[in-house]
């Protein structure tokens, strides 16, 4: 018997009430000065707030 194929197209919309329960963020183990592992931490919180509704 033939099955014809299906598509579904699944938009996602970040749930901001998950921020508190994100995966700590980590900064780059070759950074030294402070200022530089505070912005990478910074970078990295933001990228992962923004990334919410992507499902990577």
């Amino acid at each position: 018997m033939f099955k014809k194929p299906c598509a579904f197209d699944l938009e996602t919309i970040a749930n901001k009430t998950m921020v508190d329960i994100l995966p700590e963020v980590k900064p780059a183990g070759n950074l030294k000065d402070p200022e530089k592992i505070k912005a990478d931490i910074e970078k990295k919180k933001k990228d992962q707030i923004a990334d919410l509704g992507m499902g990577r």
